[in-house]
Formats: structure tokens, sequence, C-alpha cells
């Protein structure tokens, strides 16, 4: 019990410091956005003559800079993989459109890049993918995790992931685990998307009680 209460305060404050950083790195996007906007005016300026004016690329460089930053807030808030997908994924375009030393080895491994993240997502599915009537993550997703995203209550008592969690409840129910197998877990309807030789790969959360 000591233990299970220590590492529930060890992930509340690492949540609370995942939310300070990403309000930092709003407040930087903010201010960004401002500068940006002053940068804009300047290269206007530029347009009647005027020299020591911001160029299209400093504009546009700067534009990405926010963009990016954009999406690891939205990685920090979210924890999940396809938003960790979609920081990488415009890293490598601002690395394409925006850097002026680029060479052709460069662009080709930077398509390269771009091919394995669409890939990734596409084959090892790694992006939590929308169903029906709920949401369906990898088994290794962590529990606190899917609280964060779905607004739910977990119990984390019998195993860190989903597939843990939903393979622990139906081993204590003395229920069989089979694809399309459902039972309530907490304030969620477990529903197992997915088997691969006997273990558990995917499971289907429906949020019964929203916070």
């Amino acid at each position: 019990m000591f233990r299970h209460k220590l590492r529930k305060g060890i992930s509340s404050l690492a949540g609370l410091t995942e939310i300070l950083v990403a309000g930092i790195i709003l407040l930087a996007v903010l201010l960004s956005a401002v500068l940006l906007i002053f940068d804009l005016v300047g290269f206007g300026s530029g347009l009647f003559g005027k020299i020591g004016v911001p160029t299209y690329n400093d504009i546009f460089s700067t534009a990405i800079y926010i963009v990016i930053g954009i999406e690891m807030i939205k990685m920090i808030v979210k924890h999940t993989p396809d938003s960790v997908l979609e920081v990488v994924l415009f890293v490598v375009a601002k690395r394409i459109v925006a850097d002026t030393e680029f060479g052709s080895l460069d662009l080709l491994l930077c398509v390269i890049a771009i091919a394995a993240i669409f890939a990734i997502r596409k084959f090892l599915h790694f992006d939590a993918a929308k169903a029906k009537d709920g949401t369906t993550f990898a088994a290794e997703t962590r529990v606190c995790d899917v609280e964060d995203l779905l607004h739910v209550d977990l119990p984390n008592n019998i195993g860190d992931t989903v597939g843990e969690v939903a393979a622990g409840e139906f081993h204590r129910l003395e229920r069989r685990v089979a694809e399309g197998e459902e039972l309530q877990v907490g304030e969620a309807l477990f529903r197992i998307h997915s088997m691969e030789n006997g273990e558990i790969k995917k499971v289907e959360v429906v949020p019964l009680k929203r916070k």
C-alpha cells in the first residue's frame, strides 16, 4: 500500500512538473509569436528598399519553430506516441524547408526519415487509434496516461499498463481472455481489441464516467 501511494505521489509530482514545463514552452511560443508579428512588419518595410530587415527565410523559420513548440506542448500534455511522431515530423520538415545549407544527401535522409515516421504509424501501430465509442491503446500504455487522456479514474494497483490491468482483471474474475471480450475496470469499459500468441496487444478503453 505504501509503495502504491509513493508511486502515485511521484507520478503526480512528475505530472505537475510536466505541466510547468509545458507552461514555460507556451510562454516562449506566445512571445515568439509577438516577435514574429514585428518581424513581419519589418519584412514589409524591406519590400520598399530598407536594409537590415528580416528575410522571408527568417520569418518562415521562426514560424516553424513556433509550430514545433506547440506540438511539443501537445506531446507533453497528451503523452501519446503519435504526438511524439508529430514533433519529429515537424523537426524534419523544418530541416527541409527552412535550412539554407542543405545538400542532396541531407534531402534524401530527410525523405527517408519522413517515410520511416509514416511507416511506424501505419505498421507498428504506435498511435492510439480512435475507435467508434472509445479509444484503442497499445497494451504497454501506462494507466496514468490513459487517465490523463480520457479523464477517468482507473485502478493502478493491479498493474502499471492497460494490458496488465486487463489481464489481471480477467484472471481475477476467472474469465477467458479473447478478442472482443470486455469488462468494467474502474470508470471505464475495457475491451480486448487484438491479441497475438495469447498475449494482449491492444485494449479499447470506453469511458463510462468522466471527471
